[in-house]
């Protein structure tokens, strides 16, 4: 992950400035949004770029993907691509993200992996800046309630 990271700090995107290597197959960067960071994954099959919500409340991740999916149009729009929005209802988490397929064991494909998980987080942080504000603002307006969902 030490060439991606290397390739996002010298790209438009400056979410991973701050964020050291590690031996993982994913790096991932504060969105403003406490516990939704934005994420790269580098996988065997594919290559990924995502925003995940995964606030240790399940309420609260749903709260933020349902507005989010309200400006959907929006978001998909200022990204230049459909998303693939996964509420995951049975699950605490929720994520929004885009793969495209590579071989990531060819390490001929890395850098074209490399620069497209750079071209597409770029992409994916322009597209959810000002929703995620707006999120941030609304969830600070919000109680969520302690109580098990029915």
């Amino acid at each position: 992950m030490g060439a991606s990271l290397d390739a996002m700090k010298n790209s438009q995107c400056d979410l991973f400035n701050n964020i050291n290597p590690s031996k993982d197959h994913w790096l991932s960067a504060g969105s403003g949004v406490r516990s939704c960071p934005f994420s790269l994954i580098f996988g065997t099959k594919e290559a990924r770029v995502e925003f995940s919500m995964s606030r240790s409340e399940m309420k609260e991740n749903k709260f933020i993907f349902d507005h989010l999916l309200e400006k959907k149009a929006e978001i998909e729009s200022a990204f230049g691509a459909e998303l693939e929005w996964l509420r995951l209802d049975d699950k605490k988490a929720s994520r929004i993200q885009f793969q495209k397929n590579f071989d990531g064991y060819d390490r001929e494909n890395w850098p074209e992996m490399i620069r497209w998980m750079v071209e597409h987080m770029a992409a994916l942080e322009g597209a959810f800046k000002r929703p995620l504000l707006a999120v941030n603002s609304e969830l600070r307006q919000v109680t969520f309630s302690s109580e098990p969902e029915a």
